[in-house]
């Protein structure tokens, strides 16, 4: 579910931004509000890409913040449920970058622990990235793939090392990942 909402999210910004910059262009003028909205929620899934996050809720709310941004793009600016949906995305995504900080400063205290995890899958290109569940949740995080062959006997013969550092019961921040032999 993560790396479909990931492309779901990623589309829908290039979207907001491609038609901004093309309406302010036309209009030669600049809407503030959503162009913070914008850089907001590009920092928002930038910090959340080196945090685990296995509590199912934590999706739900990822989808409801995603939902009000583009509500707050796509209404008429004249509606007074505008000014409202654009100030909870504002007001949201700014508890987003919060909380985000917070665990950043938390997992600075807290030293590391190593985890072994089995490597369900990889795409290779473009974007490397590695696909391993972690507390029973898919997840897929990038890591360099260059030193190894494409084939796909990678997952047989690899597993993933993750080092974690650990939040709470179920929010780890992910410190390095990298693959191992396995044995």
């Amino acid at each position: 579910m993560e790396s479909i909402f990931r492309y779901i999210v990623i589309i829908a910004i290039a979207f907001m931004i491609g038609k901004e910059v093309f309406r302010s262009i036309r209009q030669k003028s600049v809407d503030r509000c959503i162009l913070a909205i914008i850089v907001l929620f590009g920092i928002v899934i930038f910090m959340s890409r080196s945090f685990l996050v296995s509590i199912r809720s934590y999706g739900y709310l990822e989808i409801c913040i995603t939902v009000l941004v583009i509500l707050a793009y796509l209404l008429e600016r004249s509606t007074k449920i505008y000014k409202l949906i654009r100030g909870m995305s504002i007001a949201s995504l700014l508890v987003a970058i919060s909380v985000f900080t917070y665990w950043n400063i938390k997992a600075q205290k807290i030293t590391g622990e190593i985890d072994i995890v089995e490597l369900n899958g990889f795409t290779m290109g473009r974007f490397e990235e590695v696909l391993f569940k972690y507390d029973g949740e898919p997840f897929s995080r990038h890591c360099s793939l260059k030193d190894y062959s494409s084939n796909d006997d990678l997952m047989d013969r690899y597993n993933v090392k993750l080092t974690l550092k650990p939040l709470y019961p179920h929010i780890v921040k992910l410190e390095s990942i990298t693959l191992i032999p396995k044995e």
